[in-house]
């Protein structure tokens, strides 16, 4: 049961309470930032090994990422 409430519900929670407090546009590059972020750990701390393509879909959602982080600060409208 504590794998259950630790494993669905609490990030669930966890979302859910980040959307009411973060920016729509704060919350969306954090949401799609997610898959990378959990490749990538599964590589560094459970030795995945990721094939050539999964490498580049990473460094394609950290680009977009940080060109919509920069457009968010510049104050450029993300529509």
């Amino acid at each position: 049961m504590l794998v259950a409430v630790l494993s669905s519900a609490l990030p669930y929670t966890l979302e859910m309470e980040a959307m009411l407090r973060l920016s729509t546009q704060t919350f969306g590059l954090l949401l799609s930032a997610a898959p990378a972020v959990s490749a990538l750990v599964s590589f560094l701390m459970l030795g995945e090994e990721l094939t050539i393509m999964q490498w580049g879909a990473i460094i394609c959602i950290s680009l977009a990422s940080a060109v919509g982080a920069t457009k968010q600060k510049n104050g450029i409208a993300l529509e």
